[in-house]
């Protein structure tokens, strides 16, 4: 089985326990996701290239897996930590955890998962293109979304 230094995975016998543990190890760093989203606007330059990070401060979801097409297999909501199904989180507002057999994956790639590595990344690309020139968009889409920087997920969403 296996060895994490965030959870000790050598009791897990079935994938069902697994897949749950992963879960738990998502959700178990809400306080960090739900610093992402504020960070991903710092950190957005509209340069094209960043063009994901609309995604999680507009949806407030963090892509995970290998990204094929337009879309990632699964996203984590940024105000729960749960691992979500694509298909239900951006087209239907519907935050629903991801299958099992998507959140298995993540087993040998939990670094992926990682907030507090995805929060220290965020805050030194932001600090790296930071211009004050760009603050007018940033603040104006903050307003719009509401966006503080400990992200709360919209009314207009529900949970499954």
């Amino acid at each position: 089985m296996i060895q994490s230094n965030a959870f000790d995975l050598t009791e897990a016998s079935t994938d069902n326990k697994l897949a749950r543990e992963i879960q738990r190890y998502s959700q178990e760093q809400k306080e960090s996701w739900r610093r992402i989203p504020y960070l991903a606007l710092s950190a957005d330059h509209r340069c094209g290239v960043l063009d994901t990070l609309a995604t999680v401060y507009n949806k407030g979801l963090w892509g995970v897996g290998k990204k094929e097409r337009s879309s990632y297999p699964m996203y984590v909501d940024l105000a729960t930590g749960i691992i979500a199904d694509p298909d239900h989180s951006l087209r239907r507002n519907v935050i629903v955890p991801a299958r099992q057999e998507e959140v298995l994956i993540l087993a040998s790639h939990l670094d992926q998962i990682d907030a507090k590595k995805i929060v220290a990344g965020l805050e030194d690309l932001a600090k790296e293109h930071y211009s004050p020139d760009e603050n007018a968009w940033r603040n104006q889409i903050r307003a719009r979304l509401n966006l503080s920087e400990m992200y709360v997920r919209p009314s207009d969403w529900s949970y499954r």
